[in-house]
């Protein structure tokens, strides 16, 4: 009985060791099931969802709670409701494969599942395991991998990748194309392969050093095919770094660019042959043109030889003809002697001390006296900068300025020509001065604008018949502009006139015009009437008495000038002189002051009046007749008109005294 006790117990405690053995089995097993990285669940015989872990939940967006009791097509996508002795076969004999899955929240995901078939004691199927990974992100960049490398396999473009030592591991079809090598020739080997001696030495350091150091490197090599042929590629070489940024490969993408550089090399030669040329060229016409100027020289000062003498009036015509047709074709052959010298590089800089202020108001001179026959006005604004002496080359200075504007004078009929100059910057002892000539004339075609500083081109046929011209002189401009650093354009629309500008870098030089001059006494809070049909003339010369105290006013109108004049006198603000245009449409200025002298205002009738006319306009007696007190000439000059009205001014007070 004592023995049967003690097998009982025996058996008891084993049956008891046993069942902990079991329950600790079990929690390990809901562990690991839990805690795998794959997701796990079991589905019975039904195919409904008997256990569901935490990776299951976290792929799907499906809780144990919403799965559990579940059919399993939530996420197969396919119903199903037993399996056949056939299909559970095939189950305990199948591999991982790949399937896509419905996540809760409708989208899909790619997945890599296995799965195992249950059986209870006696070996009957009781339903399946299955495990399974997402591998979206994996399939994805298999297929950007893919992709790609369809890319480099059809690629206009050789590629080549080496490893860390420069042993190369891949080469595209291109590159077997354009190298003659096949893949197999060159997999393993270096690309000194494809070395011809022809690149320095130094540009393999450059290359390797900015490899090496995980940098790109872009240049032109020069290297030999299979077949020994010599060509050109563009290579552009590239460090490949793993996910810890450590250099593991070098990618290489090259462009055969041998045709390109054949074709500027041959370009390069025609340019060098063709400078040859031009400098023959130049040579000639400098030569041509000098050998002709000889004679006409002579033609032109025996012309005015006899323009002294006593002509009959159609002598005279004749001789008059003879000298213009003289000078336009000297102006020609002084162009082409310019441009000669410009093409054939013998033009040489020269850096003198001139007063810009002096410079632009002769050219503005002289073309006054070019349209002196047009109705048209030269204006001249260089305020910002007449304070100021420059440094450089006056005389191409010039030559540019009396292109441009004789250019100007010759396409405008009426209105106005206007110089304008302001300093748009300063570097030490340098001022970056804007040149701008504005006119009223025909204006270009914007689809002219191109050409227009191009040799021998203007704007059409018509152009060169109507106004003459050997389409030189803004070549000559351009060139010349460019010649001392500067730049030009031109603004333009088909009868809105056109705005030439240039710039140019000039010294200032130590010498500098005195501040603005002190106020003379005599202008000092003195109140002018300016009568002006051009704005812009009112503009300067208000600007212009300002500097010198006074304050002025102007009228565009000579009719309205009288009641002005009048109505001013009887109040405080009565005006002390009066600068009038002499050519005005309408009333013009001698008729105005005529008016003025016979107003019923003593105090008008005696106000000093200003004759504003160009130097070419000067008819002393007519002035006299017509009351003028003093004469100011166009273009207008600061200093010369303030000194102009002080003179009229004094005058007026000293008569006034005596």
């Amino acid at each position: 009985m004592a023995r049967a006790n003690e097998e009982l117990h025996r058996e008891i405690a084993e049956r008891k060791r046993a069942e902990d053995e079991l329950k600790q089995a079990k929690e390990y097993a809901e562990l690991i099931y839990q805690v795998t990285p794959s997701a796990i669940f079991t589905v019975d015989k039904n195919c409904t969802i008997t256990s569901w872990n935490d990776r299951a939940a976290e792929l799907t967006g499906y809780s144990p709670k919403e799965a559990i009791g579940k059919k399993c097509f939530i996420i197969c996508r396919e119903k199903c409701s037993t399996f056949t002795e056939k299909e559970l076969n095939a189950m305990e004999r199948a591999k991982a494969s790949e399937s896509i899955i419905l996540n809760k929240d409708g989208s899909l995901k790619t997945i890599l599942k296995n799965r195992g078939v249950l059986k209870d004691n006696t070996g009957n199927y009781i339903g399946f395991i299955e495990s399974f990974d997402d591998i979206t992100e994996r399939k994805q960049n298999e297929d950007q991998l893919r992709k790609l490398s369809y890319a480099i396999e059809q690629s206009p473009v050789s590629v080549v990748i080496t490893n860390i030592q420069g042993d190369i591991e891949y080469v595209n079809p291109k590159f077997c194309q354009t190298t003659g090598y096949a893949p197999e020739e060159v997999i393993g080997k270096n690309p000194r392969v494809l070395k011809s001696g022809q690149v320095p030495v130094e540009t393999y350091k450059q290359l390797w050093n900015a490899i090496i150091s995980g940098r790109e490197w872009h240049g032109e090599l020069h290297n030999r095919k299979k077949n020994g042929e010599l060509y050109w590629e563009f290579a552009s070489i590239s460090p490949i770094k793993n996910r810890h940024g450590m250099v593991t490969h070098f990618l290489a993408v090259k462009e055969d660019i041998t045709e390109r550089k054949k074709a500027e090399f041959e370009l390069q030669y025609a340019k060098i042959q063709a400078d040859y040329a031009n400098i023959a060229k130049s040579e000639f016409l400098a030569n041509i043109s000098h050998e002709i100027r000889t004679p006409l020289n002579g033609v032109i000062g025996f012309t005015d030889i006899l323009l002294s003498t006593h002509l009959s009036e159609d002598q005279l015509d004749y001789v008059k003809t003879i000298k213009s047709s003289s000078m336009i074709l000297l102006k020609l052959i002084n162009d082409i002697l310019d441009f000669s010298k410009i093409e054939a590089g013998k033009l040489e800089l020269e850096e003198i001390e001139f007063d810009l202020e002096l410079v632009c108001y002769e050219v503005c001179e002289m073309i006054s006296f070019i349209v002196i026959n047009k109705p048209i006005e030269i204006i001249c604004d260089i305020d910002d900068c007449r304070a100021t002496f420059y440094k450089g080359d006056i005389i191409k200075l010039k030559q540019i300025l009396i292109n441009l504007l004789g250019n100007s004078s010759k396409f405008t009929e009426n209105g106005e020509i206007a110089l304008a100059v302001s300093s748009i910057g300063e570097t030490g002892d340098k001022a970056n001065l804007h040149f701008s000539i504005k006119d009223t004339g025909i204006g270009i075609n914007e689809d002219k604008l191109d050409i227009i500083f191009e040799t021998f081109k203007q704007v059409d046929g018509s152009i060169t018949r109507r106004y003459g011209g050997s389409g030189l002189g803004l070549s000559i401009c351009k060139k010349l502009v460019n010649f001392m650093n500067g730049e030009i354009w031109v603004e333009s629309a088909p009868g809105e006139g056109s705005v030439f500008h240039f710039t140019l870098w000039l010294k200032k030089a130590d010498n500098t015009r005195a501040g603005e001059d002190p106020a003379d006494e005599a202008l000092k809070n003195k109140k002018a009437l300016i009568i002006d049909d051009n704005q812009s003339n009112i503009y300067i010369l208000t600007r212009a008495l300002k500097t010198a105290g006074m304050r002025a006013e102007g009228i565009l109108d000579g009719e309205k000038a009288l009641d002005k004049l009048e109505s001013a006198s009887n109040s405080s603000e009565g005006f002390d002189i009066v600068v009038l245009d002499i050519q005005m449409p309408g009333t013009d200025g001698y008729k105005t002051a005529l008016n003025i002298r016979n107003s019923e205002d003593p105090a008008v009738r005696e106000i000093p009046i200003v004759a504003f006319s160009t130097l070419f306009d000067k008819n002393v007696k007519k002035f006299i007749e017509s009351g003028f007190n003093g004469f100011l000439p166009k273009p207008i000059r600061r200093q010369k008109t303030i000194d102009t009205i002080a003179k009229v001014l004094k005058e007026k007070a000293a008569s006034d005294g005596s």
